[in-house]
C-alpha cells in the first residue's frame, strides 16, 4: 500500500469527490489515521498526475 500526501484543494475536484464518497461508504466517517481509498493505486496516480500537471500550467 502506497501513502500519498495531496493538497487539500484537490478534494474539490470531481474525481476526488467520488473517491471520498466511496471511502465514506466503505469505511464510514469515523476512523483514526489516514484515509484508505478503495481504488487501484495506478488509477489514483493517474488522477494525481492529471491535477499536478494542471497546477504546473498555471
Amino acid at each position: 500500500m502506497q501513502r500519498f500526501v495531496i493538497p487539500t484543494k484537490y478534494l474539490q475536484y470531481p474525481e476526488f469527490k467520488v473517491l471520498m464518497e466511496q471511502v465514506a461508504d466503505e469505511f464510514g466517517y469515523e476512523h483514526e489515521g489516514g484515509i484508505h481509498i478503495p481504488c487501484e493505486e495506478s488509477v489514483f496516480e493517474e488522477i494525481l498526475i492529471r491535477y499536478m500537471s494542471c497546477d504546473k500550467k498555471k
